[in-house]
């Protein structure tokens, strides 16, 4: 009776064992298309990502090139017209080929538009934290998270899948903001992603348009990007009209992906932008702090300036561009008072001739 509870015991264990590996081989992370891959993908985007790519507007005519480093609390995102090696070359390269780029390696920032490129070390004084460089990045990383997810959501909303199965996109307070629909291909392949938002209640014959939301189109192209991954996407506005089903599409842009490398090597040098040769014509700037001494193309060293010199620069250029309207409207003003007192003039002249007469 023993030796039958022996073997027994011994066959169960076998078939468990078999339903184990099993079970494992079955792993529901292989199973999965590259469909749901991608939506897991843009639900949980990774910190560390290598990404180049270039992007064309409905506005503009040429494309510009993006660049996009990520490695948890450091960054770079880079923006070019004419120079597209930057979206693949393995280094920065001039700082010139950007017309916009900023960068952040631990505590160090660096911030170029044009011709202008400024360097701050984040010593930790709390006179520093209203330098620009630091208020800018925030809207870097939410533009970073944007590339990423695949414009799915700001950092401010999330996508969620709720227990029926469909999904919305809701924000912090977790109240809804919008429904998203993600329509597959034969493959499995995320084929569309399509967000719509509620209908204004403001809708009517006097005001019958409105943003109904947008819809991304996917298209893929082996070994430009990881197999789940779109290499290209296009966005389109759609647009409702008041007591019509039809749905009007606007194209809004297109992302042609170079490249996405989910496990690169960074150092240093991968976001120290203006250690580089090359560079012509910049006006250099250092803030308080900078702990690394920079040079002029022609290598003479600029002045350093205080974090309060910056913030004060800054300032002082943000009250002047907000000020400008005010000083052009009233230079509109006395020009419309001289040319109403001029005609008013011509036509006093122009009634006491007819009098005469």
């Amino acid at each position: 009776m023993k030796k039958q509870l022996l073997i027994l015991s011994a066959l169960c264990l076998g078939m468990l064992g078999n339903l184990w590996t099993n079970a494992q081989a079955r792993s529901p992370v292989e199973e999965k298309t590259p469909g749901e891959q991608l939506i897991e993908f843009m639900l949980n985007p990774p910190q560390k990502y290598d990404m180049g790519g270039e992007r064309k507007d409905l506005w503009t005519h040429t494309p510009y090139y993006f660049r996009v480093k990520s490695d948890r609390d450091m960054l770079f995102h880079g923006e070019a017209i004419k120079d597209e090696t930057i979206m693949n070359r393995s280094d920065l390269g001039s700082v010139d080929s950007y017309f916009s780029a900023w960068s952040r390696y631990q505590n160090e920032y660096w911030k170029t538009i044009g011709k202008n490129l400024t360097l701050w070390t984040n010593t930790g004084k709390a006179s520093e934290m209203n330098n620009p460089i630091l208020q800018k990045e925030k809207d870097m990383v939410s533009k970073a998270l944007n590339y990423i997810s695949l414009f799915s959501f700001s950092e401010e909303e999330a996508i969620v899948k709720r227990p029926e199965g469909n999904f919305i996109i809701q924000d912090k307070q977790k109240e809804k903001k919008a429904d998203i629909i993600f329509e597959m291909d034969e493959q499995g392949y995320l084929k569309t992603r399509t967000i719509l938002y509620p209908s204004p209640q403001d809708v009517s014959e006097e005001n019958p348009t409105y943003a109904l939301g947008n819809r991304m189109e996917c298209s893929y192209q082996k070994g430009k990007t990881p197999d789940f991954f779109p290499s290209e996407i296009k966005v389109y506005d759609l647009i409702g009209k008041f007591n019509n089903t039809e749905i009007q599409t606007n194209f809004y842009s297109s992302y042609i992906f170079d490249h996405l490398d989910l496990d690169p090597q960074f150092s240093r040098k991968d976001f120290a932008l203006g250690e580089n040769e090359g560079d012509t014509d910049l006006k250099i700037y250092w803030v308080s702090g900078t702990n690394v001494l920079y040079k002029t193309s022609e290598g003479t060293p600029q002045r350093v300036l205080t974090d309060e010199e910056v913030i004060q620069n800054w300032d002082e250029q943000k009250k002047l561009t907000s000020s400008q309207p005010a000083k052009n409207r009233g230079i509109y003003i006395v020009l419309a008072v001289i040319a109403f007192l001029g005609l008013f003039f011509l036509i006093l002249k122009k009634s006491n001739r007819e009098n005469r007469f």
